[in-house]
């Protein structure tokens, strides 16, 4: 969904998109949007689409699947081994040294998250990402099921001029639906409570004007968060991720600013970068992703 003063860049884009795969989506302005969603209240300069095959994908399920198809094709998960040396020896060797043993490889994909730029520290050079500390909110329905999954309520988005919302349903904690505000707090990832003052202040901002919104667009909703949880991202300054070979290290890939995305694009995101790691050839998918080499410095 979208106010009228930002439908073009918005919502218009995706629209086109999708019209021209031929992917199923439905144009809605404001009064047919809250007849559709009796949860949402919205002006009549709203506009939105459904698309209905969207989904919102469990990240507990998702991370199962990933470690049983490791392991069913004979792969090792080594958990909780902290990354204390990385080393580049020649084009067909690379060790890596944790708390507990080195391992050797004739390449290596580091996809680290929050602590890609400690990381790639280690091997001498300053990665352009920033790890940041995010709050999610969950609201409690008034009418039980109302923004449950299971009753057909869908993810959604809603754009304003200068800030947007996103949610998805009562799936997770049943009778709460998650509606965030982004805003995005650096933080040193092994320090990930501390933030600088100024921050924590303007998350207090934020928090007060969600409340607000709350009230205005679900009446239908406790106006008070019922929980928050807090959870880390990576970001790069041009929140474009990073997947692709090192520029000066061809044997080692980089997987890293993909928060946001995350879980979406796993599968094909994975593909590449085990593509980039055991082949001379370059996927034509990851043109869109380039480790962007005027953004990368030698680590100081």
């Amino acid at each position: 969904m979208a106010e009228d003063s930002v439908k073009h860049k918005t919502l218009d884009p995706i629209m086109q998109n999708l019209f021209k795969r031929g992917i199923e989506c439905h144009y809605y302005n404001g009064n047919e949007i809250m007849k559709k969603f009796p949860g949402i209240k919205c002006d009549e300069d709203f506009h939105g689409f459904y698309e209905p095959n969207g989904i919102v994908l469990k990240a507990d399920k998702c991370l199962l699947a990933l470690r049983n198809e490791i392991l069913r094709y004979g792969g090792e998960i080594h958990d909780e081994e902290k990354v204390l040396k990385i080393q580049r020896i020649s084009d067909s060797l690379v060790t890596i040294s944790t708390y507990k043993c080195t391992y050797s490889a004739k390449s290596t994909v580091l996809a680290c998250g929050p602590w890609a730029k400690k990381s790639l520290a280690l091997l001498g050079t300053d990665l352009p990402t920033q790890a940041v500390r995010v709050i999610a909110y969950y609201w409690k329905e008034k009418k039980p099921g109302m923004f449950s999954a299971s009753n057909s309520f869908p993810p959604f988005m809603i754009y304003f001029s200068h800030y947007h919302l996103y949610s998805t349903p009562s799936i997770e904690y049943p009778g709460l639906i998650k509606i965030c505000y982004h805003y995005r707090s650096p933080v040193d990832p092994d320090r990930p409570a501390v933030v600088q003052e100024e921050d924590e202040v303007c998350e207090q901002k934020r928090a007060t004007f969600l409340k607000s919104l709350i009230q205005k667009h679900f009446p239908n909703l406790e106006p008070v968060p019922a929980m928050t949880e807090t959870y880390l991202q990576t970001i790069t300054p041009n929140v474009v991720p990073i997947v692709d070979r090192h520029p000066k290290y061809k044997n080692v890939v980089v997987g890293a600013g993909c928060s946001g995305y995350g879980f979406t694009i796993a599968m094909s995101f994975g593909k590449i970068l085990g593509h980039l790691a055991t082949t001379d050839e370059r996927p034509y998918l990851q043109n869109h992703f380039p480790f962007q080499s005027n953004l990368v410095k030698p680590a100081l």
